[in-house]
């Protein structure tokens, strides 16, 4: 054991004074004693150098398939400069970090803070996580906090969902993106711009916290300063007056709206502009059909038919407008209920019926 000690010993002396070379198995030695707490070791390398600079740090060269690794992150390179004094090091070529087996990131250049777990990367960056892929020319990346952020522009891809800003912070955990400056979002089914954001990969659903527009593939615009968009099944919620104009036919505002697929919900002082039929409808509670265009207003509603040189105003407890067809499809349909009902009704009686029968024969 005193006799390895010492062979180990030389080894590092003679490196310190003649910048020679120092085989792998022998370096191998020296991080296997270091494995404590959040220690930095070196698992491999074809070649290794190991310097005393001026300032009496010790600087050790790693080139040739590195691999280092700190608690369950792993770290590759082609060429690894690390100053032990300081607990930092820097990586170039092929640099890749797989941080606990959820998300890996390459780069061309990094330099890495050792204590602080803090990872600086520069070069063709790239970030996955199953979820997304994030590229940028430039990121840091917390390994503790599992958090990345660019602040020189960068892309996130999540399936066809295709997203830029100059700046975004990406919480790797939670799937969460909060994206800043020139945030533009791009789908085959809308065109979000905006100036922040919050999204989240996972469930894929936006959420709105500043002047936003919207645009979809049927040409229909919205502006909101607040809300929430699911991406995956088209629902929304908008905030703080929105106004939506549907391909300059009709425009909705009210305090807040609600959208499906199927349907659009206006609440608190709702305006409906229908351009192609000339009315407004006014009023507490508006809902439309988003398919045939059909519209029922309730809450003290207005409806204003404009004519030449005249306007026509109408008022009741509830207001329905829509095309004859829909007309007799919702009479249809309430015909169909009622004689449901009136069926369900006499069954009932019959069946009353039968038992009193059924009890005067036992009697």
């Amino acid at each position: 054991m005193i006799f390895r000690y010492l062979h180990t010993h030389l080894i590092i002396v003679l490196a310190l004074i003649t910048g020679c070379f120092v085989p792998f198995g022998a370096f191998a030695q020296i991080g296997s004693s270091v494995k404590a707490g959040n220690e930095v070791i070196v698992k491999q390398a074809d070649s290794t150098i190991i310097l005393k600079t001026k300032d009496s740090s010790n600087l050790f060269i790693l080139v040739g398939n590195v691999v280092l690794q700190q608690g369950r992150s792993l770290f590759y390179a082609n060429k690894c400069v690390r100053n032990a004094t300081n607990k930092t090091f820097e990586a170039w070529g092929k640099v890749h970090i797989n941080d606990s087996d959820t998300t890996d990131i390459y780069a061309d250049h990094l330099r890495y803070l050792e204590d602080k777990q803090v990872a600086y990367f520069d070069g063709n960056v790239k970030l996955t996580d199953g979820k997304v892929v994030l590229t940028t020319p430039t990121m840091e990346y917390n390994m503790g906090t599992h958090i990345a952020n660019y602040k020189n522009g960068g892309k996130i891809v999540n399936k066809k969902t295709i997203i830029t800003s100059s700046e975004a912070f990406y919480y790797s955990d939670i799937k969460d993106a909060y994206f800043k400056k020139n945030v533009v979002v791009n789908d085959p089914a809308y065109k979000i711009d905006a100036d922040s954001l919050l999204y989240n990969t996972d469930n894929q659903i936006a959420r709105f916290i500043a002047q936003t527009t919207i645009k979809d593939s049927a040409n229909r615009t919205i502006k909101t300063k607040e809300g929430f968009y699911n991406l995956k099944t088209g629902e929304a919620e908008f905030g703080q007056r929105p106004f939506i104009n549907d391909n300059n036919k009709s425009t909705i505002t009210a305090n807040k709206v609600s959208l499906t697929e199927k349907l659009a919900q206006a609440e608190g002082n709702a305006i409906i502009v229908d351009s192609t039929r000339s009315t407004i409808i006014i009023a507490n509670l508006v809902y439309q059909d988003r398919i045939t265009e059909a519209v029922l207003a309730t809450q003290k509603p207005l409806l204003i038919i404009k004519q030449e040189g005249d306007s026509i105003f109408v008022t009741a407890d509830t207001l329905f407008s829509a095309k004859l067809s829909e007309l007799y499809k919702m009479q249809e349909i309430a015909a169909a209920r009622k004689k449901a009902v009136e069926d369900s009704i006499q069954a009932a009686a019959d069946s009353a019926l039968i038992k009193n029968c059924l009890l005067m024969k036992l009697n």
